[in-house]
């Protein structure tokens, strides 16, 4: 896939490490886990919506765009890497903050992304929890047109066919990288929430016709509402690319036993999926989402497809100082999840699948 002939911006460091987990395999006693460090991805400490940004301001200036306009809640890390990528090129931002916690702590409303928002230079601006984020934009917009302005709208995530390009990217990437290295990818898993990077990585990955299936881990919506959404962007990706149908329902497959009564709650299973990536792996999970992404590697599936021992994964950090987005994996300060495949090629001669978290990669043997 040729995604050179696409508008692009180049902010983030690439291509980020993949990491082996011996002891957090040798912990579950079941998959050799590779990890894939998005959190490394640079543009104000990192994350995943860094390699989603090269395209969309890419394509924002390409259409003559002096200011950029998105949404998220308080603490969105996808605010936050807009704000930065909007700096680096001398652009407006607007960020639209929606209250989604209703949580009256000064700390969580002004410090952490809210600061850095602010040192990018981005006019923020507070909802309340419900509000039509999008209609809000489009009214923004509108506005600011009326104003002489050229506004560029990104949607929450920066998950539209667009972004998604930036994990058909990463996607090519893990492959690389995963050759380079001699490793045999059975399973990538990373955590899914607004679509575009299990969409753009099951676009990359299918569209390679590499036969590596992508398992996302649900972090807000039932599983039903989650693939529906997954599948029509990556159809969407898929038709950008020029690839027509090379996506079916069959290929998006999302699991969203962790998820609780709302994305900040926390319950039992991700609490445990907290616990023990910290201290066998060397990096601790820092959010609630990717607590849930570490629940979903150590079982993603009841009757324990990835727990035989001869496995092998990798999984990936996502977002800003939190460890691991499932299929992408394993995050560490910095965080931001992706496709978790290589490491090095040290494994036993009897190694038989891998699997990569946030972007979780299974290997099957040499």
């Amino acid at each position: 896939m040729n995604l050179s002939r696409f508008a692009r911006r180049h902010f983030a460091h690439l291509p980020t490490p993949l990491e082996r987990l011996p002891r957090l395999s040798a912990h579950l006693g079941g998959p050799q886990i590779w990890i894939k460090r998005d959190d490394c991805t640079g543009l104000s400490t990192g994350g995943n919506k860094t390699r989603k940004l090269e395209f969309l301001m890419g394509d924002a200036r390409e259409q003559g765009a002096d200011t950029v306009i998105t949404q998220g809640a308080t603490q969105s890390n996808h605010a936050r890497q807009t704000a930065a990528a909007t700096a680096r090129l001398g652009l407006d931002c607007h960020l639209l903050l929606e209250d989604r916690t209703g949580s009256e702590d000064p700390e969580y409303n002004h410090s952490g992304n809210v600061l850095l928002d602010q040192l990018h230079g981005a006019t923020v601006s507070r909802l309340p929890g419900g509000t039509d984020m999008d209609g809000e934009m489009s009214a923004l917009a509108e506005r600011l047109s009326g104003e002489g302005r050229k506004p560029y709208v990104i949607p929450g995530g920066g998950s539209n066919e667009i972004g998604a390009l930036g994990y058909v990217n990463a996607a090519l990437e893990l492959l690389t990288q995963a050759n380079d290295m001699d490793l045999r990818i059975d399973h990538v898993i990373h955590a899914t929430g607004s679509s575009g990077t299990q969409a753009g990585l099951v676009a990359g990955l299918t569209g390679a016709r590499t036969g590596v299936p992508v398992l996302g881990i649900g972090v807000s919506a039932p599983r039903e509402e989650q693939e529906r959404d997954v599948f029509a962007l990556a159809e969407r990706t898929a038709d950008r690319l020029g690839i027509t149908g090379a996506v079916t329902r069959a290929d998006i497959v999302v699991n969203s036993d962790y998820v609780g009564t709302r994305l900040r709650h926390s319950h039992g299973r991700h609490v445990r999926g907290r616990r023990p990536r910290g201290a066998p792996g060397g990096a601790a999970s820092r959010s609630r989402v990717l607590g849930q992404g570490h629940g979903g590697v150590d079982r993603p599936d009841p009757q324990g497809a990835f727990r035989a021992r001869r496995q092998r994964g990798v999984p990936a950090h996502r977002r800003q100082r939190r460890p691991l987005r499932v299929p992408l994996g394993v995050r560490r300060r910095g965080g931001g999840y992706m496709n978790p495949v290589g490491g090095a090629s040290t494994r036993p001669a009897d190694a038989g699948p891998s699997l990569s978290a946030p972007c979780g990669c299974a290997r099957a043997g040499r």
